[in-house]
């Protein structure tokens, strides 16, 4: 039978306690309610899933949790998010490196900036019993291919499809022609990313936002599906490779990568939806130009420098 395993964790704020400072972590005891030893939990797990709950202390403003395989040079998993209100959060922790030992731990910050020095409150130690090959198949923060609405919307667009290719080209043309680009984010430089869900539910978002929801809705179905970033250049309206090198920030993309008859096929929704006219508005148009193209076309225009490593 398959097991979860739940770790809950109690930060209690001591009492008399002065307000934290940048530089002074907030202090707090650690209840350990599940376990009589006030030790680190090891976790087991046979479904490469791991539950964190916790309720952070009163300073704590945004909580992190980062989980690395043990002896591996793979690169950490992460979790930010803000803390709530009332404290209490729990998160639901996929063990993407397949059978092992995994190390976590729970950090959290006090300051109103996102990306500040964190302290690091608790750690532990997992182990995945897990045997599967689950590589580009398991959901993460961004990519929530197990919510149940975005499962139910995959199977119902890959309805009567009878390869895994159908599936992908059905799952394609349906991001293409469904989410618009996010011309507001653009054209403000705010480049608001959104992930698979926030995506789904704005029915707009920038590249990465296509990559993301792309990806969940073949996860959702069991197709493997990873995220490519890179730089991509457009000479017809004069943006050059020799331009985009002297600006690559202005440049970055996503796309997709999807694992169809035993290779991996290349795919951008972003490209197929349509384009950005001289009114700045987005002006959908499905095409299926960027559904498994020739390499050596699709690198006239794409050039990849990372991908997602689960």
């Amino acid at each position: 039978m398959n097991l979860r395993a739940t770790l809950l964790l109690l930060l209690v704020l001591l009492s008399g306690t002065a307000p934290a400072r940048a530089d002074t972590p907030p202090a707090f005891a650690i209840q350990y309610v599940n376990t009589p030893r006030a030790i680190a939990v090891r976790l087991e797990t046979d479904t490469s899933l791991i539950v964190i709950s916790g309720t952070a202390p009163r300073e704590v403003r945004w909580v992190w949790i980062e989980v690395t395989k043990t002896g591996g040079n793979q690169p950490p998993l992460r979790q930010q998010f803000a803390a709530p209100s009332y404290g209490s959060f729990s998160k639901k922790i996929y063990l993407p490196y397949g059978e092992g030992a995994y190390s976590y731990a729970v950090l959290g910050s006090v300051e109103y900036e996102q990306f500040t020095p964190y302290y690091r409150f608790f750690e532990g130690q997992a182990y995945n019993h897990d045997t599967r090959d689950l590589s580009y198949l398991l959901p993460t923060e961004k990519i929530q291919s197990d919510d149940p609405e975005l499962v139910a919307l995959a199977e119902k667009i890959i309805k009567g499809a009878k390869s895994d290719r159908e599936k992908a080209q059905a799952l394609h043309d349906w991001v293409a022609s469904h989410i618009a680009y996010d011309t507001a984010s653009y054209f403000s430089n705010s480049w608001t990313e959104t992930s698979a869900l926030e995506t789904l539910e704005l029915k707009k978002g920038l590249c990465s936002g296509y990559a993301d929801l792309t990806a969940a809705l073949h996860r959702a179905v069991g197709i493997r599906a990873k995220i490519i970033k890179g730089l991509s250049s457009q000479p017809e309206r004069g943006v050059t490779w020799e331009k985009v090198m002297q600006n690559e920030d202005q440049y970055r993309h996503a796309w997709n990568a999807v694992w169809v008859d035993g290779k991996w096929l290349t795919l951008d929704t972003t490209w197929d939806a349509g384009a950005l006219h001289d009114d700045k508005q987005f002006h959908f148009r499905l095409a299926q130009t960027y559904f498994d193209p020739a390499a050596d076309f699709f690198s006239l225009t794409h050039r990849a420098t990372e991908e997602s490593p689960f």
